[in-house]
């Protein structure tokens, strides 16, 4: 379930809703290679893919608002975004099965199944 969760802040990172904390894009604009960023750069085609490459791993890109806009754009337009979600989804419902099985019925376990829920809803929403 840790990995999800990582996988869905990944994603969240590339939301613009009000209601997440972070910054837009914070995460490329820092030069952290998250799943969603790696998902993106195998999903673009060539020049893309080299492209979002490039603004990753060049600090002085980064800064300029115009290049991390593009390259928040080149991630949304790849579809990783969907996939990631669509990927914490199968793996959350999975882990759930297996962890559940084990757990008797408390208000601990229906909280966690109301946190993972409300967490993949958000990912539904960038």
């Amino acid at each position: 379930m840790g990995i999800v969760f990582q996988v869905i802040d990944d994603v969240l990172n590339f939301s613009g809703s009000p209601e997440w904390r972070k910054v837009q894009g914070e995460d490329l604009k820092a030069g952290k290679p998250t799943y969603a960023i790696f998902r993106a750069i195998g999903l673009l085609g060539g020049t893309e893919s080299e492209r979002l490459k490039e603004i990753l791993c060049t600090p002085a890109l980064r800064e300029d608002e115009a290049v991390l806009a593009e390259g928040i754009a080149l991630v949304r337009k790849s579809g990783a975004v969907e996939k990631c979600t669509e990927e914490a989804v199968g793996m959350i419902e999975e882990a759930w099965k297996q962890f559940s099985g084990h757990i008797p019925p408390s208000p601990a376990k229906l909280m966690l199944r109301v946190v993972c829920a409300n967490l993949i809803q958000m990912a539904y929403e960038v």
